[in-house]
């Protein structure tokens, strides 16, 4: 099992966390000053660990494209030992990365399973594990951390969580 705390990282992961720090910059404060966490973003800054890319292993489906939320719930739910993840990934594009909102599986040391994207595409993945399987989003469901107002008013419950894959620098728990 890869140490949490150990940070390495490639451009990939480097460009992620610039274009989360500089969204949550842009977002700024909600209207009420009292929150913890003022959007998701700042949420995810806080929380998130990075999690290994990995080719999708044999026996979980590929699902339908542009459905990563529902497709990684559904994933999570049928697939022993894997867990619903949410936040940012890295898609190679040309030279450079593009980032993208996604949800994903990953396994307890941290691996993605990816049953949207294909082999190779999420080049980075940055996120939150959430352990509560009522969280994980319905085949019909959408996304959850950004109208998850109730975590970003008051953080989340200890262990809502899950502390899987390894620590950004300058998260709350690093």
């Amino acid at each position: 099992m890869t140490d949490p705390t150990a940070f390495r990282s490639t451009a990939a992961e480097d460009e992620l966390l610039r274009y989360l720090r500089m969204v949550a910059e842009a977002v700024g404060r909600p209207a009420s000053r009292t929150w913890r966490h003022p959007s998701h973003y700042h949420l995810l800054l806080a929380y998130g660990r990075f999690h290994e890319p990995a080719d999708l292993a044999p026996g979980i489906p590929r699902l339908e494209p542009a459905k990563c939320y529902p497709n990684a719930g559904r994933t999570a739910r049928e697939q022993q030992g894997l867990m619903y993840a949410e936040g940012i990934t890295m898609i190679a594009a040309g030279k450079g990365f593009v980032p993208v909102d996604h949800g994903w599986c990953t396994a307890s040391g941290g691996r993605v399973a990816d049953p949207t994207l294909d082999d190779g595409v999420g080049v980075a993945y940055f996120g939150i594990t959430l352990t509560n399987y009522g969280m994980w989003p319905s085949p019909t469901g959408w996304h959850v951390l950004p109208n998850a107002y109730d975590l970003m008013q008051t953080g989340p419950a200890p262990g809502m969580f899950a502390e899987i894959g390894r620590l950004a620098p300058y998260s709350k728990e690093n």
